[in-house]
């Protein structure tokens, strides 16, 4: 595993996260991305 700090001027981020079985992985990215296009 590798660290790494990047200095970037102010901005705004976006981000979620959460933990769901493999199984699940399809019927919760489509929403979840719907979601996060909603916010941009």
């Amino acid at each position: 595993m590798q660290f790494e700090q990047i200095v970037k001027p102010d901005q705004w981020i976006l981000s979620q996260s959460f933990t769901v079985k493999v199984e699940e992985i399809p019927q919760v990215i489509g929403p979840t991305f719907m979601k996060l296009g909603g916010f941009i």
